[in-house]
């Protein structure tokens, strides 16, 4: 995490199609807030939801502002 942090890399965050593949079985602990809490910039995003069938990145969005506790300036960084 200090590499990703210290050079600046941003992380893609696929939610929704974790929890389809079982990667995460709740979303409240997925691993994306510990990432966005140690200052990691993430981006959500809908791993190829043609192939899984998923909701656009809209959706991943929504997943992530209920399952974690976001305020305006987080909502923002992410």
């Amino acid at each position: 995490m200090d590499v990703v942090k210290k050079k600046d890399i941003v992380v893609e965050v696929n939610m929704l199609s974790n929890l389809v593949m079982k990667y995460s079985t709740d979303l409240r602990n997925h691993p994306a807030i510990m990432m966005h809490n140690a200052g990691i910039k993430i981006n959500l995003s809908s791993d190829d939801p043609g192939t899984f069938r998923l909701t656009p990145v809209s959706h991943d969005t929504f997943a992530a502002l209920y399952s974690f506790p976001l305020d305006l300036k987080d909502i923002k960084r992410i």
